[in-house]
C-alpha cells in the first residue's frame, strides 16, 4: 500500500505510514471510530435499563415492607394487602392452623373472615382495613360438593353471608350452601380455598371474575 502523503510503500494491512506516520484509510478509522460509539451508547443505555429496574426493584420492596409494617391486630389488614394474602393461602392450601403474614400471626378462620370481607369491600368499592377478630373453629365442618362452578353474584352472596354469620357468632361456619342458605354444600377449607382463587385472579386482573371453578 502506497502512502498518499509521502509514497512510501507499507504493508496493505498498514493503518498509518511507517514512514510519515499519516493515517493510510481514513475510511476505516472513520468506520472504527463509528462503531465504537456506537459500542459505547449501546452499553450506557443497558446501564440505565439496569438502573431502572434496581431502583424499581427497591421500590417494590420497600411499598411491600411498608404495607406489612401497616398491618397489625389493632389497625387490621389493608385492603390491598388481601390479595397477596390469598396468593399465599392459594400456594399453601387449607391444611394449616395459623399463617405468618408480615409482623402478625393469622388463623385460618381469620384468614376465611378476611377474604370474605375483602371480596365484599372490592364489589362495593370500599378500601377499608378489615379488623383482625377473634373466631372459633366450626365444630362439625361439612361439605357434599367438592367441584364445580360458582357465579359472581352467588360467591358474593355466599361472602356476605360468611361474614354475618362470623360477626354475630364469632365462629367459622360448618358450612355455606351455595344458591340456598343452610344447605352443606361447602366445607370451610373449600370456602377459603374459592375465595383464595378469586382473590388471585382479582390481583392478576384487577377485577372479580365473573365466574370461579373449583
Amino acid at each position: 500500500m502506497i502512502c498518499k502523503n509521502c509514497g512510501a510503500k507499507n504493508d496493505n494491512n498498514a493503518l498509518y505510514c511507517e514512514k510519515c506516520g499519516k493515517l493510510m484509510n481514513p475510511v476505516i478509522n472513520s468506520k472504527l471510530t463509528l462503531i465504537i460509539i456506537i459500542t459505547i451508547v449501546i452499553l450506557a443505555i443497558i446501564g440505565l435499563i439496569g438502573a431502572v429496574l434496581v431502583t424499581n426493584n427497591q421500590n417494590s420492596s420497600n411499598n411491600i415492607e411498608s404495607d406489612f409494617e401497616s398491618i397489625s391486630s389493632s389497625s387490621g389488614v389493608p385492603l390491598n394487602q388481601v390479595p397477596n394474602l390469598a396468593s399465599k393461602i392459594s400456594k399453601l392450601g387449607a391444611n394449616f392452623e395459623t399463617i405468618e403474614y408480615g409482623s402478625i400471626t393469622l388463623t385460618k378462620n381469620q384468614c376465611l373472615y378476611i377474604l370474605a370481607k375483602a371480596i365484599i369491600m372490592i364489589d362495593n368499592g370500599q378500601e377499608n382495613n378489615i379488623p383482625i377478630n377473634s373466631y372459633s373453629s366450626p365444630n362439625n365442618p361439612y361439605g357434599t360438593i367438592s367441584n364445580g362452578l360458582i357465579t359472581k353474584n352467588q360467591y358474593i352472596n355466599m361472602a356476605e353471608r360468611t361474614v354475618a354469620w362470623m360477626d354475630n357468632n364469632g365462629a367459622t361456619p360448618n358450612f355455606i350452601g351455595i344458591s340456598n342458605p343452610g344447605q352443606p354444600d361447602i366445607s370451610p377449607d373449600n370456602l377459603l380455598l374459592i375465595f383464595s382463587n378469586i382473590l388471585v385472579k382479582y390481583k392478576s386482573t384487577g377485577s372479580l371474575p365473573d365466574s370461579i371453578n373449583f
